[in-house]
């Protein structure tokens, strides 16, 4: 098992799987006690790929994802491509 999952404890299990909690977090302060040493997955915290896989940012955390372009603007982008795609279609010849 990898060392980082040392200063993990499993504090539940939700629909999407285990639940941890670090050891490293100072609930008082809600700071890091290893910060200088925290490992490589702490330092890269929050990427992307997790998300996908079904992780959440805690409501208490200071962790916010802000989009370079509003889902709605890429959404409706999409869908404006693919409706100039399909009435290409009925009009070639």
């Amino acid at each position: 098992m990898h060392h980082f999952y040392n200063d993990l404890e499993v504090i539940g299990k939700d629909d999407t799987g285990l639940v941890f909690k670090c050891k490293n977090l100072d609930c008082e302060t809600r700071l890091c006690k290893n910060h200088k040493n925290r490992d490589k997955i702490c330092r890269n915290y929050p990427q992307e790929e997790i998300f996908s896989m079904g992780a959440e940012l805690s409501e208490n955390c200071g962790y916010k994802f802000t989009p370079i372009v509003p889902f709605s603007e890429v959404f409706d982008k999409v869908l404006k491509s693919k409706d100039k795609n399909t009435q290409n279609k009925f009009f070639i010849d």
